[in-house]
């Protein structure tokens, strides 16, 4: 289905998931560029598998942790999540906004949750 094997799938998303904590730990975003150019297994920072895969990262987090860990990986020249989170994000969180400012201050929001949480 993607780029990646299936036998490979998991150990893949433990390096990208380890790339978001990282990132939250230090409080500053990674971009999809920056994970694809380290992992080398993604076609590239539009993969569908990254895409996939960060999905996947963030309904565990959100299921274990209450966060969607994915908030710190961004678009290089649009500096927000790409439209996939915020997509996750209506389906995960309840009353999430609707309103694209109202979207964008839950986000922003909910990245300072994320870096406060992993930098106790």
């Amino acid at each position: 289905m993607f780029e990646i094997d299936d036998e490979d799938w998991e150990a893949v998303k433990a390096r990208v998931r380890d790339d978001l904590v990282a990132a939250a730990r230090r409080g500053t975003p990674i971009y999809y560029s920056d994970i694809t150019n380290r992992i080398r297994e993604f076609d590239g920072p539009h993969s569908r598998a990254l895409a996939w895969m960060l999905g996947e990262i963030s309904q565990e987090s959100w299921a274990a942790e209450g966060v969607m860990l994915s908030a710190f990986a961004y678009l290089k020249h649009q500096h927000v999540p790409g439209t996939g989170f915020f997509d996750l994000a209506e389906k995960l969180v309840p009353g999430f906004p609707e309103d694209e400012i109202g979207r964008l201050t839950w986000w922003g929001r909910h990245v300072e949750t994320i870096r406060q949480r992993y930098n106790q």
